[in-house]
């Protein structure tokens, strides 16, 4: 597991094996983003057909339109945010539909409740 700190990704888009211009390397398909993240842009990881687990960190306030559309191999998004960040549309699109979202254990109700998220309910869970 990779940990990446004080990246911006609000309109970043992740070409192949690169990120915001840094190369990642191909072995590594789990990225954990320890602060730092406030939004993710629109098609930011759309496409990563390898990405299979990502977290974010508790200041994510936004996730955009089609943010990780065609991730096939997502398993595992947690969001470690207390308040559901906004959702832009479609954002887990073509993406599995055993996808697990981990949110804090106090918020489940909250994102299972909240607009945009009420769509994915059934795969919101506590972060064990």
């Amino acid at each position: 597991k990779k940990a990446v700190n004080n990246l911006q990704l609000t309109g970043a888009k992740i070409l192949g094996y690169v990120l915001n211009g840094v190369p990642v390397e191909r072995k590594s398909y789990n990225y954990y983003y320890s602060k730092g993240i406030l939004s993710i842009g629109s098609y930011a990881f759309s496409g990563c057909t390898s990405l299979s687990e990502i977290a974010f960190p508790e200041g994510l306030t936004s996730i955009g339109d089609c943010a990780f559309s065609n991730c096939t191999s997502l398993s595992s998004l947690t969001i470690t945010a207390i308040s559901p960040p906004t959702l832009g549309s479609t954002p887990f699109s073509s993406t599995s539909s055993s996808l697990i979202i981990y949110v804090p254990s106090g918020s489940v109700d909250a994102y299972k409740a909240a607009s945009g998220w009420s769509n994915y309910s059934d795969n919101i869970r506590a972060i064990p």
